[in-house]
């Protein structure tokens, strides 16, 4: 019998939003990759160029392991987000990230 994976319940800055479940060993990875991309300082780091980043954080196993890096980068970003470890910056256009801790 194979053996379950341990998942995460991520959570969305909006609470009345649905989240998804994703395993805990691509969380991790997707977690560690986004919290080194997005930067302490401004200017940020613009959404649409975090997925990218991410992918170049990880080696190629690692990227095959995540499958989707966009979808669960993004799923991850709002998890942070809500967690308060990544903010937005106000007012940004696009989307500006930044990390607070």
């Amino acid at each position: 019998m194979p053996r379950r994976q341990a998942a995460i319940q991520l959570m969305h800055p909006d609470p009345s939003k649905a989240t998804p479940r994703i395993s805990k060993a691509k969380y991790d990875l997707v977690r560690r990759a986004s919290l080194q991309a997005v930067p302490r300082q401004e200017p940020g780091l613009a959404f649409k160029g975090l997925p990218g980043r991410v992918a170049r954080l990880l080696s190629a196993v690692q990227r095959k392991a995540v499958g989707s890096i966009a979808w669960d980068t993004t799923s991850v970003k709002l998890d942070r987000e809500a967690r308060r470890l990544i903010r937005r910056l106000p007012g940004s256009r696009p989307q500006r990230l930044l990390r607070v801790r």
